[in-house]
């Protein structure tokens, strides 16, 4: 493979992990919103959940 192929096949890599990212990111960001409220919820629940198992 010549040095500009070689460029060009790492440059579309890149790009379609960053591509990826950016809509996991953003799927994730309408899907599950984590707001402080439900932060606190999921604590709540875990400590309860430790607790309960000693």
């Amino acid at each position: 493979q010549t040095e500009a192929v070689l460029n060009k096949l790492y440059s579309v890599t890149t790009l379609g992990q960053g591509i990826g990212f950016i809509l996991v990111a953003l799927v994730l960001l309408f899907i599950y919103p984590l707001s402080k409220k439900k932060i606190s919820e999921n604590t709540k629940i875990l400590e309860e959940r430790r607790a309960n198992a000693n």
